[in-house]
């Protein structure tokens, strides 16, 4: 969960920082509804990268290429 709310804060922090520079300091619901938009839309990835790098740093499953081929 905790890298999932990381991944999640620097998409808004992103996204906060692209509207600012590229609309020029729009009203407030601009930021707000551009920032829920774009978390919306990319809270499937975010779990799942999150997912996978808690197994990958924590739970001892590696990536291995040969299970990706199908050769053992």
């Amino acid at each position: 969960m905790y890298i999932s709310f990381g991944f999640s804060t620097a998409i808004m922090l992103v996204v906060g920082f692209a509207v600012y520079y590229l609309l020029g300091d729009p009203d407030t619901w601009v930021y707000i509804t551009a920032v829920a938009v774009v978390a919306l839309l990319l809270t499937p990835l975010s779990l799942r990268y999150s997912r996978t790098l808690m197994l990958y740093l924590f739970g001892g499953v590696h990536y291995d290429a040969r299970y990706a081929t199908g050769r053992r």
